[in-house]
């Protein structure tokens, strides 16, 4: 199967939240995209409520070619994607060649410092918002926010909105 209808979710490998994580992948699953995983580490990823996600790749091995998107889901483990350079050049590759970059929660900071978000709109969780405005980015405060191909939401309540806007704009996409 050629990239048409697969992304690369990326988790921490330890305190990823379950609710964003979850609800996301629901509304994927339910439009039949399909998901796989990667991580800083090999293995699995842990959640802040201690469920075990299974890796499929290393972030340094992830050829953009085999996906339409790149998720990065938050919680507090994120931070440890900020200065990770696999993390920031897959938020960076994926907007250059045109692919959709979306980040929930904590994790637009991923997109900040990765440089993508200058002159943009886009929404975090409201405790990183400054990470955000320091970066160059228009913080909108929305729950969810589209900006081009990127997109980002505020938190776990966002959730299955979020995840629904994936598909929206891979189906718009289509078109």
């Amino acid at each position: 199967m050629g990239s048409e209808n697969r992304v690369l979710m990326v988790l921490a490998n330890y305190n990823f939240n379950d609710d964003e994580y979850e609800y996301t992948r629901k509304m994927l699953d339910d439009s039949g995209v399909e998901v796989k995983i990667t991580a800083g580490e090999p293995g699995e990823c842990i959640s802040v409520t201690g469920k075990n996600i299974d890796v499929d790749t290393n972030m340094s091995n992830v050829l953009l070619d085999d996906f339409r998107a790149v998720i990065f889901i938050g919680g507090p483990g994120v931070d440890s994607y900020f200065t990770n350079s696999d993390a920031l050049d897959l938020a960076k590759n994926f907007f250059q060649e045109k692919k959709i970059v979306a980040a929930i929660c904590w994790a637009p900071v991923i997109l900040a410092r990765s440089g993508i978000l200058t002159g943009r709109k886009a929404t975090v969780w409201d405790g990183a918002k400054n990470d955000l405005i320091k970066a160059g980015a228009i913080y909108s405060g929305d729950k969810v926010t589209v900006d081009d191909t990127i997109i980002t939401a505020d938190g776990p309540d966002s959730a299955l909105d979020f995840g629904q806007t994936i598909v929206n704009l891979m189906n718009y996409q289509d078109r």
